[in-house]
Parts: C-alpha cells; sequence; structure tokens
C-alpha cells in the first residue's frame, strides 16, 4: 500500500470521532457533489454508517477487563475503576479505506480543518486508485477515552503480521483470499490497515461486479493483564450498495 497522502491524513486525529452521529437517508450526495463541499453530517455518514463501513459493537469482559469474542452484540465495557460500565458503547469501525468516497471524506475533514492545505496533493490523496485493497480498522467509544480502546490501541500496534494473518481474510465468489500485508495505526487517525491484492493470482480482479458480497473475517488477539483474549469478527459488505458513480468501488 502506498503511503502517499499520509501527511494530509495526519490532521485528522483530532478531528474523528464518529461515535454517536445521526445518519438521515438523503440521495447519494457522493455521487454528485465534489467531496470539497459535502457538510459535516455527509463525512460523519460517510465515515461511520455508508455501505463501505461495518461497525463491531463489544464489551469487556468482568474477569479480565478484556473483549470477549462473542460480545459483539452487546454494548458494555470497563469504567476507570475497572468494573463493567452500562453507559459506554465501543465501536470497531472496518471502514475500505481504498475506497474513494471513504479517503474524498477524511480529505473534506482535512480541509475543513485547514484551508491553507496543498490541494493538490489533497487531491491526489482522495481520489487516485490505490494498488490493493485497504479495509482500516477504526477505534471509537461512547462517551470517547474509554481505557478499554487504549487497550485494543496498543494491542493493534505491537501486533505483527503474522498475528494479523492468522484465520483473517476476505471471502468472495467462495474462494478466500488471505492477508497480503498489515499495517499498525501509525497516529494518523486512519487506523490499522488490513491489505488485500486488488488482482488475484489467476489475473482476475478481487471483487466481481457480477458478485452479490465480499465477507471479511479477523482473528484478533488483544493482549492484557489477565493474558491474550480473542475477538473474532464476520463482517458483510453488499456489492449492490458498495457502487460509486455506477461502478462497484472498493
Amino acid at each position: 500500500m502506498q503511503r502517499n497522502g499520509t501527511r494530509f491524513a495526519l490532521l485528522l486525529v483530532a478531528v474523528v470521532a464518529v461515535a454517536g452521529w445521526t445518519v438521515g437517508k438523503g440521495k447519494k450526495w457522493y455521487d454528485e457533489e465534489p467531496y470539497e463541499e459535502w457538510s459535516e453530517k455527509e463525512v460523519q455518514q460517510m465515515l461511520a454508517k455508508s455501505p463501505w463501513v461495518q461497525t463491531h459493537v463489544y464489551m469487556a469482559s468482568a474477569g479480565g477487563g478484556v473483549i470477549t469474542g462473542a460480545a459483539q452484540n452487546s454494548s458494555r465495557g470497563l469504567n476507570r475503576s475497572g468494573q463493567i460500565d452500562p453507559e459506554t458503547r465501543h465501536f470497531l469501525r472496518f471502514q475500505w479505506f481504498s475506497a474513494r468516497p471513504m479517503r474524498m471524506a477524511l480529505a473534506r475533514m482535512a480541509l475543513a480543518a485547514n484551508s491553507q492545505i496543498d490541494r493538490q496533493g489533497l487531491n491526489q490523496f482522495a481520489t487516485e486508485a490505490m494498488p490493493d485493497a485497504v479495509i482500516a480498522l477504526v477505534l471509537d467509544s461512547n462517551p470517547p477515552g474509554s481505557r478499554m480502546l487504549r487497550i485494543i490501541q496498543r494491542s493493534l500496534q505491537e501486533m505483527t503480521f503474522e498475528q494479523a494473518s492468522e484465520e483473517t481474510f476476505l471471502q468472495t465468489r467462495g474462494q478466500k483470499v488471505p492477508l497480503k500485508d498489515y499495517r499498525p495505526p501509525e497516529g494518523d487517525g486512519t487506523g490499522a490497515k488490513f491489505i488485500f491484492p486488488r488482482t488475484l493470482d489467476d489475473g482476475k480482479p478481487l471483487l466481481d461486479p457480477a458478485g452479490k458480497d465480499v465477507r471479511f473475517q479477523a482473528h484478533l488477539r488483544i493482549a492484557s493483564r489477565g493474558g491474550n483474549e480473542s475477538l473474532r469478527v464476520r463482517l458483510k459488505y453488499k456489492f449492490k450498495d458498495m457502487q460509486f458513480k455506477g461502478q462497484l468501488e472498493y
């Protein structure tokens, strides 16, 4: 995965916070409006509730203060005293970072934060096709500042490619596509990166527009004082929704 545009993403650290945003139905503005004109609400919707995003909600276990794999449909976490806090919701947002609408939303945020930013470089980051398919994992909580998120963030930063590739794959057309590379979070607000080849060994594209969906599965190990715990994620993205200007976009 190319690193072009990273300096623009660095501007997003203070403003990437998508939990709790409301989403309106509306039209597909991203097919009609230049990203420079997207509203804050449209940017928020793209990053949190668009077809290129799936959110995994989890809770912390009462015993070790860690995440459990069976907790994806719960909304509980730990408070500062280390006890279960039913008021805290934790989110793992798996975003198709390589999809242009996702990077356009990030570029719009950077532009809003700094109107003097290099427009040419920003536009390159937002609109150029990426050589690989990339799914980013962005962490969030409501209310923000959860201790559990710091635990997961540290685990993602320390995770190696060998660890990340265990049971992590895309599945489409009945074929499992293994992880090509893994990039830990770099402090730019765009999360950890799970990288897959855009072209398969047989020369076919990763995703066939004639297909229906692609499934993403990951097995993450979260380190804590009680030892490593597992978090299994199984998500599905539908092709009929992942459309940008009339074409499958990923």
